[in-house]
C-alpha cells in the first residue's frame, strides 16, 4: 500500500522560509473585552478568509489545527437533506495533496478527523509541533479543505454506504421513543425536525448537481475559518495563512447563513400539551413527562446570557442532589429521570428537558392517577425548598467550575473561537470571563434561584406528557389528568417517612477491622515492578502502581479480582442460579445495611463496585480514589461475606434482567454479537431465558450465596493505579485478612468447554434490531511465541485497513483484526466485524473474503510495515507506564498469571523484536501461513421479525 502524498518541496520551503520570517504585527479585535479573547491573532483576509489564532501552553509541543464552514445540516435545500454530511465525508477523506488523509496522518503518529453539526461543519488535525514538515502539511490540509472538492465515482458511492450505515441504530425502539419525545417537545416552536427517512433516500439516490451546488454555495471563503490553538509562534502561523489561504476564490454571491438559522428558530409556548402514541413492543403503559425551558448556555452574546446561563446550572445541580439523594433513599415512583435529557441535542441544543418516565403495570384509572400524582409531587418537591445549605454546597461547586480556568485545553479554546465565528457568540479572554462567573456566582442569591424557577420551571407550563400505549392497555383521560395537574399545583409536599441512617464509614458501622490479621506478609517484587503478596488466608494479591495519564485519573486506585467459574454448566438450575447471584450482588445490600445506603455511601465516597461472570471467570471490578481505598475494601469484604437480598431488590433485579432478555437492553455492541455468538460456540453452557428467571427467588439465591462465601479466598486481587506499594499492603492486609479462608478445595483447574475449532455457518434471529450484524472468524493454530504475537498484531492491523477501505460502502465501522481464543493451547482467530443494510450482508461478506485473500497473497509492502511498526511501538509504550480509561495491566496481569515465562517475554522483548527482527519476509510469510479458510466461521445475526417474515 503506497502512502506517499503529492505536496511539493516548494510549498514545504514555502512554509519553513516563512516559519523563520519576522512576525508581522497582530490583527487585533475592536471590541469591548467580552467580544474575543485579546491573545488571539484574529483577521480577515481580502477575499473574507477568517484566521483565529492562540498560543497555549497546557499542551506542550502540541497543536490543534481546525477548518471551519459556515455550512450545516440547516442549511440544505430539499433536493440537499443529508448532503452537508456527505459533503464533509468526501472532502475530509481525499484531497489534492492528500489522497488518504486519515491514513497518512495516522501513520505518523497524528490524529485527523471531522464532523457536521447543524449550523457548520469541521475538519481538524492534531500535530506535534517540533516536526515543521508535518506543521506544514496540516496548514496545507486545511488550505485543501477549504475548497478543493476531489473525488470519483468510487468513493462518492463508498462514502454513501458509509453515511447511510453511520445513520442506522443499533436500538431502534429505543430511538423510535427518543424520536417521538422530541417531536412533541418541538412541536409548534417554530423548529423543524428533520425527516430521517427522507435524508436516507436524499443520500440514496444522489442529486450531483444539487451536491456540487451545495459545495459551491457554503466553502468559501468568505464562510470559512482557520483556527489553530497550541504550543505554537502564533506570528509566524499567521504569516504563513497569509500566504497559503490568500489565493482562495471568493464567490460572486455571497449567502447569508444566518438566514437559514434563524428560519429554525424556536419558542416555547407556555402551554401544557398531552398526547398518545401506539407502542406495539412494550406491553402496558408508559408516561414520558417533559419539565422544559429554554437552554441559556446555547448562545451567550451578553452579560445577561452569562447571568442566565449560571442560574440555570445552579437549578440543574440543585435539582440533581435532590434526585440522588431521594434516590439513594426511597423506593420511588417513577422508573428514570433525567434532569438534562439529550442535552444540546433538542431543537439543535435551543431547548433543555428534564425527562420522567412512569412506567404502569395493566391497573384502572385510580392506580394510574396515584401514579402520576405522587411522582409529580416528587419532581415539586426538587423544584422547591432548596436549603440554605443546598445552595451553598452548589455554589462551591460552581466557583470550583470557573474559578482560575486560564489554563483551559486547546480544544476548549477552539470550541469558543469556533461559536464566536458561527454564531457570534461571546469569546474572551479565560481571565476575564473566569473573573466575570465568579462574580456572578458569588453574588446569585438562593432568591434569584427561586425566582428563576418560578419563571422557568413550572410544571403548569411548557410541560409535555406523551403516553406510549399498547393497543390492549388502557386509554389515558386527558381531562382527568389536567384538573390533576391543577390540583397538584396548588397542594403541599407531603413529609416523607424518616429516610435510613447514612454511613459515614463502614470500619465505624461495623468494625470489620477488629478481626484483622497482625501477621506480616511476605512481598516479592520482579523486574517489571509488579508485587505479589499472599496473606495468611490464602488471598493472592498482585500490585502493579503506574502514572495517571491525566489530572482526572490522579490519586485512582483499581481492583480487578478474578476466579474461576466453578458453576458445573451440567447441572442448568445450579449453574444459572450462580450467575444471577453474582448479578444480584449489583442490586443488593449487605450485612445490616440496605441497597439505598450503600448507593449513597458508594456516592459520598466516589466508590465504583461490579460484578460479572461468564463461562470462565468469576469477576470484580471496583475503583476509588486513595482517601477512600480502606472504604472500598471494606465493602468488598462487608458485601462478599453477608450479602442481603430483600424481595425489592430481587424484584428490581429480575425487572432489569427480563427487560434485556426481551430486547430492550443493549443492542448491536460487540459485547452482544459476541453473546450470541457464544449460544452456538458453546450450546451446553446455559442462557438464562424468561422461564429460568421467574423460578429465581430468594432462597434460590442464597443457596449460591453460601457457596459463594465459603471460596472467596480463592480469588486473586489484582491492584493497579496511582499508588505506593508500601503504603497499601498494610490496608490490604488488614482489611481482605477478615476473609474466611476457603473451605472448598483451591487450586482448581480451569474447565471451560472448548472451542470448536471447525467450520461453521449459523444465521441467528434476535429481537428489537432492523439491520443485519455480521462477524466471520478465521481460527488457526499459532504457536504462543513473543515474536509470532508481533507478527499477528502487524497483519491484524493489515487486515483491518483493508475491510475499513472495503466494506466503508456499506458500513459506517467495519472492523478486521484478532483475538487470541485459548493462549494455552495456541489457538487464535483472525475476525471481521460489520453491520449491513437487511439484504446486503451476503455481497459484504464477499468483499469480506476477497480482502482476506488478497491480504494472503499480497502481503503488505516494506513502506506500510515501517510506518505500522512506528505505530504499534507508540500503541505498545503509550499505555505501558501510565493508566486512564485504558488499564493495561490489570488485564495484561489476569491473563499471564498461568505462565510466567510469556509474561515476562512479552513484555521485556516484544518491543524489541517489533523494532529490529521484524521484517517484510517474515510478516509475508506469515500472512500465507496464518491466513487460513479451513476452519472458517460465519455468523449472520438478523431480525427476529425478518425471519418470521420469511
Amino acid at each position: 500500500m503506497d502512502f506517499t502524498f503529492k505536496i511539493s518541496y516548494s510549498t514545504i520551503l514555502l512554509f519553513l522560509i516563512s516559519y523563520g520570517l519576522t512576525g508581522q504585527t497582530k490583527t487585533t479585535y475592536q471590541n469591548n473585552q467580552l467580544s474575543l479573547d485579546s491573545l488571539v491573532h484574529y483577521g480577515k483576509l481580502d477575499n473574507g478568509f477568517t484566521y483565529y489564532i492562540r498560543k497555549n501552553h497546557t499542551e506542550k509541543n502540541q497543536v490543534e489545527m481546525y477548518l471551519v464552514t459556515k455550512a450545516g445540516m440547516f442549511h440544505e435545500e430539499n433536493d440537499q437533506l443529508g448532503y452537508a454530511h456527505l459533503m464533509e465525508h468526501l472532502v475530509f477523506k481525499e484531497t489534492t495533496h492528500f489522497p488518504k488523509v486519515k491514513e497518512y496522518f495516522r501513520k505518523v503518529g497524528r490524529k485527523a478527523h471531522a464532523g457536521t453539526r447543524y449550523t457548520y461543519t469541521y475538519y481538524n488535525v492534531g500535530l506535534a509541533t517540533d516536526d515543521t514538515i508535518a506543521l506544514a502539511n496540516g496548514l496545507q490540509l486545511l488550505r485543501d479543505w477549504a475548497q478543493d472538492l476531489e473525488f470519483d465515482q468510487n468513493s462518492l458511492k463508498t462514502e454513501q454506504g458509509a453515511v447511510l450505515g453511520e445513520m442506522r441504530v443499533n436500538n431502534p425502539y429505543r430511538e423510535w421513543k427518543s424520536d417521538k419525545i422530541k417531536s412533541l417537545i418541538t412541536e409548534g416552536t417554530g423548529y423543524k425536525e428533520q425527516d430521517l427517512d427522507k435524508i436516507k433516500q436524499s443520500t440514496k439516490n444522489l442529486h450531483k448537481q444539487a451536491f456540487i451546488r451545495f459545495h459551491n454555495d457554503w466553502y468559501q471563503p468568505e464562510l470559512e475559518a482557520a483556527i489553530i490553538v497550541g504550543d505554537i509562534d502564533p506570528e509566524k502561523i499567521e504569516s504563513r495563512i497569509k500566504n497559503l489561504f490568500s489565493n482562495l476564490k471568493p464567490s460572486k454571491k455571497t449567502k447569508n447563513p444566518q438566514d437559514w438559522v434563524r428560519r429554525q428558530k424556536a419558542r416555547l409556548s407556555g402551554k401544557n400539551r398531552f398526547a398518545t402514541t401506539i407502542d406495539t413492543i412494550s406491553p402496558g403503559l408508559q408516561l414520558a413527562i417533559l419539565f422544559n425551558q429554554p437552554n441559556f448556555s446555547d448562545q451567550i452574546t451578553s452579560k445577561e446570557d452569562y447571568q442566565l446561563m449560571i442560574q440555570q446550572e445552579f437549578y440543574w445541580r440543585l435539582v440533581q442532589a435532590k434526585q440522588e439523594a431521594l434516590k439513594n433513599q426511597y423506593a420511588l415512583p417513577y422508573s428514570d429521570l433525567s434532569v438534562n435529557y439529550l442535552r444540546n441535542r433538542i431543537a439543535a441544543g435551543q431547548i433543555a428537558s428534564s425527562k420522567m418516565m412512569i412506567d404502569f403495570e395493566q391497573g384502572d384509572q385510580n392506580t394510574i392517577e396515584e401514579k402520576i400524582k405522587s411522582s409529580l409531587l416528587f419532581w415539586k418537591r426538587f423544584n422547591t425548598g432548596f436549603s440554605e445549605n443546598e445552595f451553598q454546597k452548589v455554589k462551591a461547586q460552581l466557583l470550583n467550575k470557573y474559578t482560575n480556568r486560564s489554563d483551559r485545553s486547546s480544544q476548549e479554546l477552539i470550541m469558543k473561537y469556533l461559536n464566536h465565528f458561527v454564531n457570534g457568540t461571546l469569546a474572551p479572554n479565560s481571565v476575564i470571563e473566569s473573573q466575570l462567573l465568579s462574580q456572578m456566582i458569588k453574588k446569585t442569591s438562593l432568591e434569584d434561584i427561586q425566582k428563576f424557577v418560578s419563571t422557568y420551571a413550572k410544571f403548569t407550563e411548557n410541560t409535555d406528557f406523551l403516553f406510549f400505549r399498547h393497543p390492549k392497555a388502557q386509554k389515558p383521560n386527558f381531562n382527568v389528568l389536567k384538573h390533576l395537574i391543577s390540583t397538584i399545583d396548588t397542594m403541599s409536599i407531603p413529609i416523607l417517612p424518616p429516610a435510613p441512617a447514612t454511613i459515614n464509614s463502614l470500619s465505624k458501622f461495623y468494625p470489620l477491622d477488629s478481626i484483622s490479621s497482625d501477621k506480616e506478609v511476605q512481598v516479592k517484587k520482579d523486574i517489571l515492578g509488579v508485587s505479589r503478596m499472599t496473606l495468611n488466608n490464602g488471598l493472592h494479591l498482585i500490585l502493579k502502581p503506574t502514572n495517571p495519564t491525566s489530572a482526572a485519573f490522579k490519586d485512582q486506585i483499581n481492583i480487578t479480582a478474578f476466579k474461576i467459574n466453578e458453576a458445573s454448566p451440567l447441572q442448568r438450575k445450579n449453574y444459572l442460579s450462580n450467575m444471577a447471584f453474582i448479578d444480584m450482588l449489583n442490586f443488593s445490600g449487605a450485612g445490616p445495611y440496605s441497597r439505598f445506603q450503600l448507593e449513597k455511601f458508594k456516592d459520598s465516597k466516589g466508590i465504583s463496585l461490579h460484578y460479572r461472570a461468564d463461562k470462565d471467570w468469576q469477576l470484580i471490578s471496583a475503583k476509588s480514589n486513595s482517601k477512600n481505598f480502606s472504604e472500598l475494601l471494606s465493602l468488598v469484604v462487608l458485601q462478599n461475606t453477608q450479602p442481603n437480598f430483600v424481595d425489592s431488590d430481587i424484584q428490581l433485579w429480575k425487572s432489569s434482567t427480563a427487560k434485556n432478555l426481551k430486547g430492550f437492553g443493549i443492542r448491536g455492541s460487540t459485547y452482544f454479537i459476541d453473546q450470541a455468538i457464544e449460544t452456538k460456540w458453546f450450546p451446553d453452557i446455559p442462557k438464562m431465558q424468561l422461564k429460568d428467571l421467574a423460578v429465581i427467588d430468594k432462597s434460590t439465591l442464597m443457596e449460591a450465596a453460601n457457596t459463594w462465601t465459603k471460596n472467596l479466598t480463592d480469588f486473586t486481587f489484582i491492584v493497579t493505579g496511582d499508588f505506593e506499594v508500601d503504603t497499601i499492603i498494610p490496608i490490604l492486609n488488614q482489611k481482605l485478612s477478615v476473609i474466611p479462608a476457603s473451605t472448598i478445595n483451591q487450586n482448581k483447574e480451569r474447565k471451560g468447554a472448548a472451542f470448536p475449532f471447525k467450520k461453521m455457518k449459523e444465521t441467528l434471529y434476535e429481537k428489537n434490531i432492523n439491520q443485519a450484524y455480521v462477524k466471520l472468524y478465521f481460527p488457526v493454530k499459532i504457536k504462543n511465541t513473543t515474536k509470532n504475537k508481533a507478527l499477528i498484531n502487524i497483519i491484524s492491523q493489515a487486515l483491518y485497513e483493508r475491510i475499513y477501505d472495503r466494506l466503508r460502502e456499506g458500513c459506517y465501522a467495519p472492523l478486521g483484526g484478532g483475538q487470541w481464543l485459548d493462549e494455552e493451547n495456541n489457538l487464535y482467530a483472525f475476525k471481521i466485524q460489520f453491520d449491513s443494510e437487511l439484504g446486503n450482508e451476503t455481497k459484504m461478506i464477499k468483499d469480506a473474503l476477497e480482502e482476506f485473500q488478497k491480504l494472503k497473497q499480497q502481503g503488505i509492502n516494506k513502506q506500510w510495515l515501517e510506518l505500522e511498526i512506528k505505530t504499534e511501538l507508540n500503541r505498545y509504550e503509550k499505555y505501558f507506564d501510565r493508566f486512564g480509561y485504558v488499564d493495561f495491566w490489570s488485564e495484561y496481569l489476569m491473563l499471564s498469571t498461568k505462565d510466567k515465562k510469556q509474561y515476562f517475554n512479552n513484555i521485556l522483548r516484544y518491543g524489541t523484536l517489533m523494532e529490529h527482527f521484524i521484517n517484510i519476509e517474515d510478516v509475508n510469510t506469515a500472512a500465507k501461513k496464518y491466513l487460513t479458510q479451513e476452519n472458517y466461521q460465519q455468523f449472520i445475526i438478523l431480525p427476529e421479525a425478518y425471519h418470521q417474515m420469511n
